[in-house]
This record gives structure tokens, C-alpha cells and sequence, in this order.
């Protein structure tokens, strides 16, 4: 008979876990690879937008992959049970990330509005 380590349940767990791991670690890294480009190309206005509009968009890209990583890797892979400065800077970059979401959605209604 196999151990509890050795069981065909405990091998599905631990792919399972490296998967989501490692989805979630791709999912972030490509969302702040968007953000910093953004931040890189907002002086060059692609499309017509201003600069403020892109420069938003990135702050809101960057934030959001910092926050997914925060959620979906660091989180499974560091368990630690004293989380009140980690809920604290996930709060913090919720906020930032959703107060640049609102700052790209204002700023490219007003700059749609103005062309």
C-alpha cells in the first residue's frame, strides 16, 4: 500500500497547485509587461489618446499585475499566519488599481469627447 504522500490524490493536488501557480504567475507577468510598456509609450500617444489616457492605462496594468500576483502566487505559495501588513499592502494596491482604472476610464471618455 502507497502512504498518504504517495497517493494518486496528493499528485493531482500538487499539479494542480503548480498549474494555478504557474497560470497565475504568467497571467501577472503579462500584465505588468503591458503596464510597463504602456508607461514607456505614453509619451508617444499611439492611436490619437493623450498621454495621460496611456500613462493611466499603464499605472492601471502595472498595479493590477502586482495585485494578481499578490492573489494567485504569493499568497499559495507563502502561507503565513501573522497576514495583517500583507492584507494591508494588498488593500493599498487594490486601491491603486482601481482609483488608475477610474483615472484611464475618465480621462479617455473626456479626451474621446474633445476629438
Amino acid at each position: 500500500m502507497r502512504g498518504r504522500e504517495g497517493s494518486p490524490k496528493s499528485l493531482v493536488l500538487r499539479v494542480a497547485f503548480v498549474g494555478l501557480t504557474v497560470l497565475g504567475l504568467s497571467w501577472a507577468g503579462c500584465l505588468s509587461l503591458l503596464g510597463i510598456h504602456a508607461l514607456t509609450l505614453s509619451r508617444a500617444t499611439p492611436l490619437g489618446v493623450g498621454a495621460s489616457v496611456v500613462l493611466w492605462l499603464g499605472v492601471f496594468l502595472v498595479s493590477a499585475g502586482n495585485f494578481v500576483f499578490m492573489e494567485l502566487v504569493a499568497d499559495r505559495v507563502l502561507q503565513i499566519k501573522r497576514r495583517l501588513i500583507l492584507d494591508i499592502f494588498e488593500l493599498l494596491v487594490a486601491v491603486v488599481m482601481l482609483l488608475a482604472g477610474a483615472a484611464f476610464v475618465s480621462f479617455w471618455l473626456i479626451s474621446g469627447a474633445t476629438a
